[in-house]
């Protein structure tokens, strides 16, 4: 899974890729919901299954580490708005 993708979860609604950390040896993902900006999930990748993770269960440095993930793809999108 890679950042931009887009999943249904099973509440179906669809989420996109904003951003992927690994962190104690698990991959993490920050989710949007591609219909409402406020609906995000924090998960972890178990396999191919994406489980979702409590907020209140997350560590600053997980956090942390997915900010950074997404302030890059930020860059880079702004990055190719300049180039067009």
């Amino acid at each position: 899974m890679n950042i931009t993708d887009i999943l249904t979860l099973s509440d179906g609604n669809e989420y996109i890729i904003a951003s992927k950390a690994e962190h104690e040896y698990k991959i993490y993902l920050l989710l949007v919901d591609i219909n409402n900006n406020k609906n995000v999930k924090f998960c972890y990748l178990d396999n191919d299954e994406v489980v979702v993770v409590k907020k209140e269960n997350l560590s600053e440095v997980l956090v942390l580490k997915l900010l950074r993930s997404m302030s890059k793809l930020a860059d880079m999108i702004k990055d190719e708005e300049n180039n067009e």
